[in-house]
């Protein structure tokens, strides 16, 4: 499929991605044609080998230890593009995002292709993204493409995202991989320049709505905030609530409203691995019109799952 350019779903290790020939410009067309994604969204190419890089990318001496560190994992860099890219898939920038995955059906897909792959997340343009295979084929409906089924994913949420176009690193997507983490190998922490940029982001999910369900989405600052919000709803059943971790019985929360949470007991690693299915269950009820949900604690993978939130209510 991918050898006639063609594009694939499968599974990464963060979420089920879209993927094609990175140096055929056709069938990199192809992902923007089926995701509606706009064509100044860069993509990220995914590569089965370090040296495979160097074909595609200015690589600094720094490249190395991160690498060692984290792939492969969840951490896409961001450098300075060669020539051998098509302009598609970096949407004219002079810069290129890669990453080695993780997950082995993926990985088994790039040694046979042997070919560096462009893939986004495999769903519509700036809704919830897929963790799932089934989530991909529900997204698409008829239209879907072919996917390959490896289970549900790892981590939950996409990959993060590190500049290394400047002489002080910087985060332009937050993910698995917190600047703490990132920190310990760069010897000293990155500069965190989080993007809310629709007309030229300089790397994938920066875009102000994005991860959205079709369901008008709330952020809360806490729980109470969303009591507060519906205490006086005429139709409980239209309200979508989503927490942390399972509520106590003394809560009270609507009977009729539908209640999920993350993580039986607020791990936010778990709250992350389910994020995205919580909030496609809210959304495919047909009586929920309004999903309400709160932040989630400023550590760990919480900063990364709050960003996705904060778009997602836009």
């Amino acid at each position: 499929m991918i050898r006639g350019g063609n594009p694939v779903a499968l599974p990464t290790e963060t979420v089920y991605g879209l993927a094609a020939d990175a140096f055929c410009e056709k069938a990199v067309g192809s992902i923007f044609e089926i995701k509606g994604r706009p064509s100044n969204d860069p993509l990220i190419v995914h590569v089965a080998r370090l040296e495979q890089i160097e074909n595609i990318a200015f690589v600094p001496s720094v490249l190395a230890a991160l690498a060692k560190a984290f792939w492969p994992g969840p951490l896409t860099v961001v450098l300075r593009k060669k020539d051998n890219i098509p302009e598609i898939v970096t949407s004219g920038l002079p810069s290129v995002a890669v990453r080695i995955p993780a997950h082995p059906l993926f990985r088994e897909v790039l040694e046979k292709v042997d070919r560096p792959l462009a893939a986004p997340s495999a769903n519509p343009f700036g809704l919830v993204s897929p963790t799932r295979a089934e989530h991909v084929a529900s997204s698409f409906g008829q239209n879907s493409p072919y996917i390959l089924d490896g289970g549900s994913t790892e981590h939950g949420i996409e990959s993060t995202i590190l500049s290394l176009l400047d002489p002080v690193p910087a985060i332009l997507r937050l993910g698995p991989l917190s600047p703490d983490d990132l920190g310990s190998v760069l010897g000293g922490l990155p500069a965190v320049r989080l993007q809310s940029e629709d007309s030229k982001p300089k790397a994938p999910g920066n875009l102000t709505r994005h991860y959205s369900p079709n369901a008008s989405l709330q952020l809360h600052p806490n729980s109470a905030s969303i009591h507060r919000a519906i205490e006086n709803i005429s139709n409980p059943q239209t309200v979508g609530i989503l927490l942390l971790e399972r509520p106590s019985p003394n809560e009270n929360w609507p009977d009729k409203s539908k209640l999920l949470w993350l993580s039986e007991g607020g791990d936010l690693n778990e709250a992350a691995f389910m994020l995205y299915d919580a909030l496609r269950e809210l959304d495919t009820d047909p009586l929920v019109e309004k999903i309400h949900c709160h932040a989630v604690p400023d550590k760990g993978i919480g900063p990364a799952i709050n960003d996705r939130l904060s778009r997602a209510a836009h």
